[in-house]
């Protein structure tokens, strides 16, 4: 399975993923739009609400055992009026991102590609995610925001290290040594 990323009119990306979903064949690609659940909080109640991870591109899947970009997937984008091209590696030979930049983002995302909220502690300067699609992925955390309930986090997508925003809501902050003194240290 091989993931393709589409460079698309930014904030049309659903109508791309229908787009390209009427135009290819449903049993051999699957496009789609990944997300993120975002945090807010008004009146005292925290709302959640979904919105795109990457503005301006879009996924597709496509059951293949190479990573040569499929002729049907480059036919579709160039036929519709909200796709650009499809990103590669330097030429259509090398399209399909690499397994290891696939196997972060699937293993951050839901079955429907969304990276879900966070909940997190925070010991001192460290944040120690205790549930929700970063558990485990602290060390990917670049910087964090309590008051707005977002982490800034780096993943690799085409070769390109990128910045993406996600939801981490911090529940209690909690000082270095009440910790340690738990722990018997």
């Amino acid at each position: 399975m091989n993931w393709y990323v589409v460079f698309v009119k930014t904030g049309r990306e659903e109508e791309a993923v229908l787009d390209l979903r009427f135009r290819m064949d449903e049993n051999e690609s699957f496009p789609f739009v990944p997300m993120k659940e975002m945090l807010f909080k008004k009146a005292g109640r925290i709302r959640r609400e979904k919105d795109v991870l990457f503005p301006g591109y879009i996924f597709v899947e496509i059951d293949e055992a190479n990573s040569v970009c499929p002729r049907s997937l480059f036919e579709a984008v160039n036929r519709s009026r909200v796709c650009h091209r499809v990103l590669n590696y330097g030429s259509y030979e090398y399209a399909a991102m690499h397994e290891e930049e696939r196997e972060l983002l699937h293993s951050l995302m839901d079955k429907d590609g969304l990276i879900e909220s966070s909940d997190a502690l925070l010991v001192g300067d460290r944040v120690v995610v205790i549930s929700g699609a970063l558990k485990g992925y602290e060390n990917r955390i670049v910087s964090y925001d309590r008051h707005k309930r977002t982490a800034v986090i780096e993943v690799t997508m085409m070769d390109r290290k990128i910045p993406v925003t996600v939801a981490l809501n911090t529940l209690m902050k909690l000082p270095e040594e009440a910790v340690d003194h738990q722990n018997g240290g």
